[in-house]
């Protein structure tokens, strides 16, 4: 800055076109420059003095002057401006203040200013201060600018200190020592404060001017934690007025007894727990019996420890009452009777009524318990009414009344007889009772005794053996029981419910079917079932219903059963019969055309005949260009509802045509060996047999492998069009295929190249 540096000295030896010397010289200029002031400011002249020489070329020049001028800029200086943030108590404001610190030139007059806050008016320790809209003034502003017009802070906000004051409020005793209060405090006009705390009396008795004690004075609210109270507790004073008591009362019923004497419960508003006591004097208007009596209460106090604590609305109360009718407690005794089935009795009443007083005993109905024999049975009077010139002044403590008679035993002859049955296999009978003299309605029946038929066997009719005959049941206990046997009875055949399954079976152009059946017959007994099964129609299928009718029943024990039904149902399979459909085998010579491909069908039953195969085809894959060998005859078809049809392949053979050898084996022939038979095809008188004269064989091509040894397998060298199948079961061995190559050995040693199936069925050359 031009304040610090005012003026300067300045060498430059090499500083071209500065001054006029010559190029490449070593020379200096020295001396000091200084600007007019140091203000700010462009184009500001600044004059040089004192100059002169230096260098190793300084001595070849002399200065024309040793003062210069020229001008240049002083550019204002960046102020960095920083603030210190001061501490406050809070006051509800985000507003601060700051100390500003700065890097301004040392003596330099400036005065910073600018506008501070904290992020929010919450006491808080080290919070955020903002400062903006810095700015600068004074004598040397001009000479600045600032690097920035805000800065950041940190400063504390104090919680204020709130001083909390109380005024009790005067209640009515309660029963506790419970006190309301209204706070009053120095806080900031518009904060959100709640104040609370715990206010007591020092007792909970009524008096004036009673010392209030509040405790646990405690904050709350959106601003509670901006203050910190002076105090948790403080001190007032307030009343506790007596409580009104509203004395009820509520008169006591009595028991007519002759006397207006009357009691009564007090009720009234004490505080729960209170220790309070009601008294007065209590009377009926006059001694009778009678609903809702008036009752008079006079001269109602308070007693207690706590009667101080209030104050009698009144001291006298009417209430009612009643004075009850005296309870009539009635007996009774019955008389016995004979059981007759019925609970009815008859009974005489007595009471225990005032002695004198007239009344007179109704009776509505005595009953038994029960209506069954017995003794010291339970009787039930009920009904019983009062009446009279008394009864007004009585209540019948219950209108039954409860006794004992006996009912004894009635006489009774009862008929048994054997129960008729459906046959069951055994001989077996049961009893039962025809008839009697018994109470209509009641409960009889044979608890013991048996019967036994003279055999096990259906009939009318039937002798039956009787002993040990009792009779029992719900009723039986009020009978004295004689009893009439009768020794007959009849068994009824019993219903044989049969059923019966469907066997599957094979499709054979008939409705026949076959069913096993079942029944409810009795186990052990000797019973064959028998009927006619029939299909609803020949045709094959699954779940094919069938119907048996004709039931009939055979054996020892037939004559014991009637079948429950005409006919029964069952349900079975008719499977397919296996047909086979065979393409017949056939045979051709090689290059000739396809014989008819034919078929033959084997399997149909009845009427059924091929005519059912309407969609049978056949073919082959052979042609006449075909090598020799064995062919698929492929057949397919339709299918059949009632058989299950097998397809059969058939073989076309195609026989090896006749060949001609085409090359001599050796160079002679050897007439005088017949041991071999003439190869067919190739000529030549029999016994034919190939010399070994030693001649060069023929070479075996190459594209087969040498195979030594005699039967050597065969090894294919060309590939055919056509492809053999296995030859069918029974012909003879394959015939070697065209282009086939064979090595083999033949009589006298002679090895022999065969292409083209040069060998017969026996191995020997062709």
């Amino acid at each position: 800055p031009a304040s610090a540096w005012p003026a300067c000295s300045c060498l430059s030896p090499t500083a071209p076109n500065t001054d006029n010397r010559v190029n490449g010289d070593l020379l200096g200029v020295s001396g000091s420059a200084s600007f007019a002031d140091k203000n700010v400011g462009n184009g500001k002249t600044v004059t040089a003095n004192g100059l002169s020489l230096s260098g190793a070329d300084a001595g070849n020049y002399a200065l024309a002057s040793t003062t210069a001028s020229t001008a240049a800029a002083i550019t204002p200086r960046a102020l960095t401006v920083t603030a210190s943030g001061n501490n406050k108590v809070y006051d509800g404001t985000t507003a601060t203040s700051v100390n500003f610190g700065d890097d301004r030139v040392n003596g330099d007059i400036l005065t910073v200013s600018g506008n501070a806050a904290f992020s929010d008016k919450n006491a808080g320790g080290g919070k955020a201060v903002r400062v903006t809209g810095i700015s600068i003034s004074g004598t040397d502003e001009g000479n600045y600018s600032l690097a920035s017009t805000s800065a950041t802070s940190t400063a504390d906000i104090a919680a204020r200190s709130l001083i909390v004051t109380v005024g009790g409020n005067n209640k009515v005793y309660d029963g506790t020592v419970a006190a309301s209060v209204s706070f009053t405090d120095n806080r900031v006009a518009g904060d959100v404060l709640a104040v609370s705390g715990n206010a007591v009396f020092a007792d909970k008795n009524a008096a004036s001017g009673k010392a209030v004690s509040v405790t646990g004075i405690r904050l709350s609210g959106v601003d509670a934690n901006n203050y910190s109270l002076v105090s948790t507790a403080a001190g007032s004073v307030a009343d506790i007025t007596a409580r009104t008591l509203i004395a009820t009362a509520s008169g006591n019923n009595k028991v007519y007894d002759g006397t207006t004497t009357a009691s009564v419960g007090f009720g009234d508003n004490r505080v729960a727990g209170d220790s309070l006591t009601v008294s007065g004097i209590a009377a009926f208007s006059d001694k009778n019996v009678g609903s809702a009596k008036s009752v008079s209460v006079t001269g109602i106090s308070l007693s207690g420890a706590d009667a101080g604590n209030y104050a009698l609305s009144a001291t006298s109360a009417v209430t009612t009452a009643d004075i009850a009718q005296r309870t009539l407690n009635v007996n009774a005794s019955a008389a016995g009777k004979v059981y007759d089935g019925v609970v009815a009795a008859s009974a005489t009443l007595g009471d225990d009524r005032v002695s004198g007083d007239a009344l007179v005993l109704g009776l509505g109905s005595a009953v038994f318990a029960d209506k069954n024999a017995g003794a010291g049975k339970a009787v039930s009077v009920s009904g019983i009414t009062v009446t009279g010139a008394d009864a007004g002044n009585y209540n019948l403590a219950s209108s039954t009344a409860h006794t004992t008679a006996d009912i004894t035993p009635r006489a009774l002859t009862a008929n048994v007889a054997a129960a008729d049955k459906v046959y069951d296999g055994t001989n077996s009978a049961s009893l039962i009772l025809v008839n009697d003299n018994r109470i209509a309605g009641d409960q009889l029946h044979l608890s013991g005794g048996v019967g036994s038929f003279s055999d096990k066997n259906a009939g009318t009719g039937k002798a039956v053996a009787l002993s040990g005959i009792t009779v029992g049941g719900t009723d039986a206990g009020n009978y004295t029981i004689s009893i009439v046997a009768k020794p007959t009875a009849n068994i009824s055949q019993r219903t044989l419910e049969v059923g019966a399954t469907g066997i599957d079976k094979v499709y054979d152009g008939s409705q026949a079917a076959s069913v096993t059946f079942s029944d409810n017959r009795l186990a052990g007994d000797s019973l064959q079932v028998s009927g006619n099964a029939s299909f609803a129609d020949g045709n094959a299928g699954q779940d094919k219903s069938i119907t048996v009718s004709g039931l009939a029943l055979h054996g020892a024990d037939a004559a014991n059963y009637v079948v429950g039904g005409a006919t029964v149902a069952a349900k079975a399979a008719i499977a397919r019969k296996a047909l086979l459909v065979k393409a017949d085998d056939q045979v051709r010579e090689f290059g000739g055309s396809n014989p008819a491909l034919t078929w033959t069908a084997s399997g149909f039953i009845g009427g059924d005949t091929a005519a059912l195969l309407d969609g049978v085809h056949t073919g082959t894959s052979a042609t006449p260009e075909s090598p020799a060998g064995f062919y698929a005859i492929n057949i397919g078809g339709n299918a059949l509802a009632n058989y299950a049809v097998s397809y059969v392949d058939g073989v076309m053979t195609v026989q090896r045509a006749p060949q001609e050898f085409e090359n001599a084996i050796g160079t002679a022939v050897n007439p005088s060996m017949p041991a071999h038979p003439v190869a067919p095809g190739q000529g030549g008188a029999p016994g034919l047999q190939f010399a070994n004269d030693g001649g060069t064989l023929v070479p075996m091509p190459a594209q087969v492998a040498t195979v030594g040894g005699e039967d050597s397998a065969v090894k294919p060298a060309v590939q055919q069009s056509a492809v053999p199948v296995q030859a069918p079961a029974g012909a003879a061995p394959a015939l070697p295929r065209l282009g086939e190559v064979r090595e083999l050995t033949i009589g006298g040693g002679s090895r022999v190249m065969v292409r083209d199936g040069g060998v017969n069925a026996a191995g020997a050359p062709n």
